[in-house]
């Protein structure tokens, strides 16, 4: 137990030099060319695309071992996967990840005072999304949070939807979808590696739609991943005669 306290502290110290480090160039605003990366900061001058140039004070989209900085109320979509930054900080503001193989790539990552989501709810013909980061260390403050409540498949729709009419029950996935006491919704997925959003559940009828599947988050760190706020993929509740939509996935890998 104490070799498991030193570990942790040892993960939170480096953690917290990284932060630190970051929050030194936001101050300073320098922009440290000779190392190959240039600081760059949202402005969301010309709406919320992330790959707009004007969105961005130096007038150009980050490249390959850029630094990010992120704040305010910031409002931005991701639709395709970044360049591989050196550091991204969000201070502030939301993120939205439109599209399954969009994909944020940084050695460092830290998500504080804001939220990270995905669109959503989608039906089995749509186009699926899900939050997707690639990164070596990762942290999550207390304030923040990574909710995909709900941004799954649409009602009615997924491998575990629930039924339709009299039998309009919850949707499944790890586990069969209940109708009373009988099975429903189907089971899918993976116990060791859950990647697949969750599905919606019945609706009894045109008035009376089932609710959304939860959505999916991946998180792949090669290094040290720290989570003190809330990762969230719950799905929709069950209503009168209608049934819930299935919780999400959220995988993280991670050395500690």
């Amino acid at each position: 137990m104490d070799g498991e306290r030193r570990g942790m502290s040892m993960v939170k110290e480096k953690v917290k030099n990284r932060l630190v480090w970051c929050i030194l160039i936001i101050a300073l605003g320098i922009s440290n060319s000779g190392f190959g990366a240039t600081l760059f900061e949202w402005t969301g001058a010309a709406g919320n695309d992330w790959f707009v140039a004007a969105n961005w004070d130096r007038g150009s989209v980050p490249g390959e071992g850029d630094n990010v900085v992120i704040g305010g109320e910031a409002d931005i979509l991701l639709t395709n996967s970044t360049a591989f930054l050196s550091s991204i900080v969000m201070s502030g503001g939301t993120l939205v990840f439109s599209n399954w193989t969009t994909r944020l790539n940084a050695e460092t990552v830290v998500i504080a005072e804001a939220l990270v989501t995905c669109s959503g709810p989608f039906a089995d013909s749509g186009m699926s999304n899900r939050v997707w980061i690639s990164c070596t260390d990762f942290e999550l403050a207390e304030s923040a949070a990574i909710n995909v409540d709900a941004c799954g498949f649409s009602r009615g729709n997924g491998p575990g939807k629930g039924g339709a009419g009299f039998i309009s029950g919850g949707a499944g996935y790890g586990g069969h979808g209940g109708y009373g006491n009988q099975v429903n919704g189907n089971v899918y997925g993976s116990v060791v590696a859950p990647l697949i959003p969750g599905s919606g559940g019945g609706s009894f009828s045109s008035s009376q739609q089932g609710s959304d599947g939860g959505g999916a988050v991946l998180l792949e760190a090669s290094g040290d991943v720290v989570i003190k706020g809330l990762i969230s993929a719950c799905g929709g509740k069950a209503g009168t005669r209608t049934g819930a939509g299935s919780g999400g996935a959220v995988f993280i890998t991670c050395q500690t």
